[in-house]
């Protein structure tokens, strides 16, 4: 979460700062309003845009999730109901957004009230409203606000072009969005950017059809220094005056405004290729050998929708469950080939065989098999000792998330163990989609013997396992709630 308001911050600026340097003082102002609008809303969406795609391999020796292995799902979610840094900030958020909210109620509800109480004359286009306590022109949606006294032709065409061009739609827009996004502060800027373009856009629809500008200049100075109220409208005393004079004695460069718009859709390409997410799509490294895997359980996302894959290239099989309503499906883990399995048939004899030598009928009728009707033959897995200079840099908790004998175990628990308990060790770099990302770096998996020869049976060289196919429905219950 800290990368993405952090990536959504520095392209928020980046935004506004490109349209400060480039686009702010060229009269393409269609294109400038709605690159503003753009420059409020694509931070917030860039960051999940998939720019790159990393292919990384699962090593042999990689962790299980804990999710489904050792009751450490039960331990998860003890872990996740604590109250926890992530609850505080939340709370925070929310509280904020409940005073902007008001904020922007309070803004809103004068406008309304006066719809409501001020005498409305319908016109060609728009809504003129009357109203006693209505001291300076402004509209809001299709409604003019006149005040008798300033009741001019160019006061109205000013208005008009506001409706017209359904300005107070962007500030609407940009205001709520400010609600959700209170704590970022380029929006205030960006806010500013999108009110002043509506003036000069309000400006150009007036003065395109003058011979001179002169008259109308003089009326802008006139309502410059016309307080205003903190109202969702745009009056016509809005904006820096010096700004809009020199806006409106612009001549319109074509070549030039045409450049700055491809530089422009350049830079947003840009944006989305140096601030997009990186997709790791995991692959299997376990080499293809008669030893039996661990079923390891991780999500890969499908590219192409794919059948029940009882047939792996190798002769072994995958075991997997669709999704209700996600792209997709989540893969419990695989049986290679060259495997020992052992199920019992329909007529109720244990069947051992090959998993390669399987035939489809067979197949199908392990995959659908309950709960310690199929197994799998789990080899003692290689002896991988470490030293002592690599149990002591285990116990460092900001470098290595620690995985003791298929339990999460605080790193300083390794100190009662000395190299020669090991059987084995193997450690991987924290990917950026891990839910620890950012709290260490490597996430790390410590077997004693003690624990393998309880796991595999060391006597026996391995131990069959069953294969709890009814995983399938507990991982859909997991993800519905």
């Amino acid at each position: 979460m800290a990368i993405y308001l952090l990536k959504s911050f520095l392209l928020m600026a980046l935004f506004w700062g490109f349209y400060q340097l480039i686009l702010r003082k060229e009269k393409s102002l269609v294109f400038n309003r709605f690159f503003l609008l753009f420059a409020t809303t694509a931070p917030f969406l860039i960051p999940f845009w998939i720019s790159k795609v990393t292919y990384q391999s699962i090593p042999a020796a990689s962790p299980a999730s804990p999710i489904l292995e050792h009751g450490e799902s039960m331990q998860i979610l003890a872990e996740s109901s604590s109250i926890s840094s992530e609850s505080l900030l939340m709370g925070i958020y929310f509280i904020g957004l409940l005073l902007m909210l008001i904020r922007f109620g309070r803004k809103l509800y004068p406008i309304l009230l006066r719809i409501r109480d001020g005498k409305q004359i319908p016109k060609v286009g728009y809504t003129e409203v009357q109203h006693p306590q209505t001291q300076m022109a402004f509209s809001f949606l299709h409604f003019i606000f006149l005040p008798a006294s300033q009741h001019t032709e160019l006061l109205l065409k000013h208005e008009r072009a506001h409706v017209q061009q359904r300005h107070s739609l962007d500030i609407l827009y940009v205001e709520f969005l400010h609600c959700l996004a209170w704590f970022n502060p380029i929006l205030i800027l960006l806010k500013k950017a999108i009110r002043m373009n509506h003036e000069f856009l309000a400006d150009q629809a007036v003065t395109q059809k003058l011979t001179s500008p002169e008259a109308y200049v003089q009326l802008i100075l006139e309502k410059a220094s016309i307080p205003r109220r903190p109202m969702l409208v745009s009056p016509m005393s809005m904006g820096q005056t010096q700004e809009r004079f020199e806006m409106i004695f612009t001549s319109n460069k074509k070549v030039m405004n045409t450049l700055k718009q491809i530089l422009c859709l350049a830079f947003i390409f840009a944006s989305f290729q140096l601030f997009g997410r990186e997709q790791i799509v995991l692959k299997s490294d376990i080499p293809q050998q008669n030893s039996a895997p661990e079923l390891t359980k991780l999500e890969i996302e499908e590219e192409n929708e794919v059948l029940k894959d009882l047939h792996m290239e190798d002769g072994g099989m995958m075991i997997y469950i669709e999704m209700e309503g996600r792209k997709g499906r989540r893969v419990l883990g695989w049986v290679q080939g060259g495997v020992k399995v052992k199920f019992l048939n329909k007529a109720g004899e244990w069947v051992t065989k090959i998993c390669k030598d399987l035939n489809q009928q067979e197949r199908e009728h392990f995959w659908n098999l309950d709960v310690s009707k199929a197994q799998t033959f789990h080899k003692l897995p290689p002896v991988k000792t470490p030293t002592a200079e690599q149990m002591k840099d285990f116990q460092n908790p900001d470098k290595y998330g620690l995985w003791l004998n298929g339990k999460r175990t605080p790193n300083h628990e390794l100190g009662n163990f000395s190299p020669e308990k090991i059987h084995r060790f193997s450690y991987s770099r924290l990917m950026k989609n891990a839910a620890h990302y950012g709290q260490y770096t490597y996430h790390l998996v410590v077997d004693t013997k003690a624990y393998i020869a309880r796991t595999y049976g060391a006597d026996n060289g391995g131990k069959w396992k069953d294969v709890y196919l009814q995983e399938k429905e507990q991982y859909k219950k997991l993800m519905k709630n």
